[in-house]
């Protein structure tokens, strides 16, 4: 595994992959079915890593799960998903745009902290974005633009936080598909 470029994950039942894959010079994963959470630091530091793909029924991404993969542009996230945890994407620098399904509710500290312009797209799901989701607030580093939904609590923190926002609600759902 730790020279492979694309590798597809089996699992028997719903364990958590925690550190399963840190550090391996994968290039490419798919996660099976039947996955509930990927635990923490479980891809974190695969420096090689372009794409994943996360199947449904995945509900939380931990800490740190996949941080540090400095190559990492693409990530496909199901609608299963609830909860994306601290730190969870930090330092993924390659990372330019994020889709997240209609059904997450949160996002943890630092979870995009990726110096970088993200484009991100926030449903109207999401009730909790912890203050530093996108890094130090008092950085004078490239802030994202939020997509979002009028009246959405994704609005009220971009402004809040003085982030670039846009809204159009008659085609959000095609922003980024």
């Amino acid at each position: 595994i730790g020279n492979a470029t694309c590798h597809a994950v089996t699992s028997s039942g719903s364990g958590s992959l925690k550190g399963a894959f840190e550090n391996c010079k994968i290039e490419q994963i798919e996660l099976p079915h039947g996955l509930q959470t990927i635990g923490p630091s479980a891809f974190g530091m695969c420096e090689n890593l372009k794409s994943i793909s996360i199947s449904e029924g995945v509900t939380r991404i931990d800490q740190l799960c996949f941080a540090y993969c400095f190559s990492l542009e693409k990530i496909l996230l199901p609608s299963s998903l609830r909860k994306i945890a601290n730190r969870a994407f930090c330092l993924c620098s390659k990372l330019k745009n994020v889709y997240l399904s209609d059904g997450i509710e949160e996002i943890g500290m630092e979870a995009f902290n990726t110096y970088n312009s993200l484009d991100i797209r926030i449903p109207e799901s999401v009730t909790k974005i912890a203050d530093n989701a996108f890094g130090a607030i008092e950085s004078n580093l490239t802030k994202p633009t939020i997509h979002c939904c009028s009246g959405s609590y994704a609005l009220r923190f971009a402004r809040t936080h003085n982030y670039s926002y846009e809204r159009d609600d008659k085609t959000f759902k095609k922003i980024f598909v």
